[in-house]
């Protein structure tokens, strides 16, 4: 007998949330190009691997004390300055889309 929510349960050795969540990548990126598109923008994305939280903004130097998700916020080694974890991130991915953007 199936669980309710077999098609969704990640802990189930026969589920089918590999296939579920590659295929809601696959969708949600699509419907970004479209909606983009529509609006006359372009859409970049970023690997989905890319350090945003642990480079500082300003230096470009990799903090590895960041690693920790309880860290919120951080002080660079290199130049000094503060850095709340989110916004630094925010800043690292739209200057990685404008590398894309660019190239």
């Amino acid at each position: 007998r199936l669980s309710k929510g077999f098609w969704y349960d990640k802990n189930s050795k026969r589920s089918n949330y590999p296939c579920f969540k590659s295929k809601f990548k696959r969708q949600a990126y699509r419907t970004n190009c479209i909606k983009s598109e529509y609006k006359g923008k372009n859409y970049y994305q970023i690997d989905t691997y890319y350090p945003s939280s642990k480079i500082c903004s300003r230096c470009g130097s990799k903090n590895e004390v960041v690693k920790n998700l309880s860290v919120r916020e951080w002080k660079c080694e290199e130049c000094g300055s503060n850095h709340d974890r989110d916004i630094n991130a925010s800043i690292n991915i739209m200057f990685e889309g404008l590398k894309y953007c660019f190239k």
